[in-house]
């Protein structure tokens, strides 16, 4: 009905994680690119039930692309690749034809130049189990069509559907570490048949710590469009950025919970406060040890911080800001 499952407030916020994100991606040499796999239904709006009326709204999916737009963070509209018949009758996910379409979109999205599928033959079976299908007839025996090519040779280590997949192919060229959800289980292969070496995840946590360690050249978060939700709480975990801020004068006893523990060698300050003293889409600033970091805004009117290994963790000042005057907060205790 094009009703946005979230709010402008958390729609801003996911768009300045990712551009932390991809600000870090960048910093350590690698692509930064996000790719929304769009409801089957956003592509055929016209096969849903009549008395699903549009509100115009554009729904989430347009609160999410003007959101990143505004904050610059890289994206590739699968919209204007897709169509119906990329999609599998049974089953509310693209199949093979729509996954390689999906992948040569995102490769010339990053610059690269990939396999372009629309010209070669393929292999087609009607062996795969439709998930809309399971849900209407439990017992029910009848399989979609599925499309087969014939990719270039490459090791694999699992499968697509495992929750790590790593590959390797000696005749692509460079590194991937791509976070993907259900829709990955199609594009995987593809993705694997252009790098050298690829890393999957399902993980439901962003770490791209391994990314800069592994020194990937390439970094993709693949999301299922009714899956953005999920983004407003997610966990990107990097060593937040420090930043040159004039320290404001005026303090204000606001009420903030944080708490820290140590992840992955940094210590992650966690917390949250009253909406209300934050403006929507306003950055969120910590004061620890004297250095000045850039936050994770998460949901509504959470944070995210982490610290890197040796940073003072003992307390935490927050500096925000509201009706257009910035202020910092009294020191709150992590101990």
């Amino acid at each position: 009905m094009g009703i946005p499952a979230v709010t402008p407030r958390q729609a801003a916020n996911i768009a300045i994680s990712l551009s932390l994100a991809q600000e870090y991606a960048e910093k350590n040499g690698a692509d930064f690119l996000v790719a929304v796999a769009p409801n089957k239904n956003t592509i055929v709006p016209e096969n849903m039930p009549a008395r699903y009326r549009q509100n115009g709204s554009g729904g989430t999916l347009e609160l999410l692309y003007g959101a990143l737009r505004r904050y610059g963070v890289a994206f590739v509209d699968l919209r204007e690749t897709l169509t119906g018949e990329d999609y599998h009758r049974l089953d509310s996910h693209w199949n093979n034809r729509g996954a390689a379409k999906a992948g040569q979109a995102i490769m010339a999205a990053l610059g690269r130049t990939g396999a372009d599928y629309s010209g070669m033959g393929y292999g087609e079976r009607a062996d795969f189990p439709g998930d809309l299908y399971g849900m209407l007839y439990p017992l029910g025996r009848e399989r979609d069509l599925q499309q087969y090519f014939e990719l270039p040779g490459f090791e694999e280590s699992g499968t697509p559907e495992d929750i790590r997949y790593e590959t390797a192919n000696p005749g692509g060229s460079g590194s991937l570490l791509m976070y993907r959800d259900s829709f990955g289980n199609a594009l995987s292969p593809f993705l694997a048949a252009e790098f050298e070496s690829a890393r999957f995840s399902r993980s439901v946590v962003y770490d791209l710590t391994g990314a800069a360690k592994d020194g990937r050249d390439a970094v993709i978060l693949e999301i299922a469009q009714r899956n953005i939700r999920s983004l407003a709480g997610r966990e990107i975990v990097i060593e937040s950025p420090v930043r040159e801020l004039p320290i404001p004068d005026t303090a204000r006893e606001i009420g903030f919970t944080a708490s820290a523990e140590q992840k992955n060698g940094l210590t992650a300050v966690t917390g949250s406060f009253d909406p209300a003293w934050c403006g929507e889409g306003e950055r969120i600033y910590a004061l620890a040890g004297g250095t000045v970091y850039e936050a994770f805004p998460v949901d509504e009117a959470s944070f995210a911080l982490y610290l890197p290994e040796g940073a003072s963790a003992d307390s935490i000042r927050l500096i925000l800001t509201s009706g257009g005057e910035w202020f910092i907060t009294e020191e709150k205790s992590l101990s």
